[in-house]
């Protein structure tokens, strides 16, 4: 079995929004991490707060892709930024081998890029 980032869900929703989507030095999401920061307020700061509202719900979660090692989920969960403002985000799962379900993204829509940027 191979090993994964992050060893529960929580843990990976905490990696994932350190290390990319509240990180605005990475080459691929620092425009989530602008995103973030003025639609929400949200920064690595703070992410603990982002962090709890996080939370994968099978139950919502709508399977995606799926292979024979891994299935991917899409879940639309409504965020409650730092400002007040509140946004329906979808987050991207995946749940490999090994059971644990992980935070793969965030998918702002276009309309919520243009607006809030």
């Amino acid at each position: 079995m191979l090993e994964y980032p992050g060893a529960t869900t929580e843990e990976s929703v905490r990696v994932k929004l350190d290390t990319y989507l509240l990180n605005p030095d990475h080459p691929d999401g620092k425009s989530k991490a602008r995103w973030f920061a003025a639609a929400l307020g949200f920064n690595r700061n703070n992410m603990d707060k982002l962090a709890k509202q996080i939370v994968f719900k099978s139950l919502e979660a709508v399977p995606a892709v799926s292979t024979p090692f891994e299935q991917k989920f899409r879940q639309m969960i409504s965020i409650v930024g730092t400002n007040g403002r509140q946004i329906d985000i979808a987050f991207v799962w995946i749940q490999n081998d090994d059971g644990v379900t992980r935070l793969v993204t965030s998918l702002p829509t276009k309309k919520q890029r243009k607006q809030y940027v």
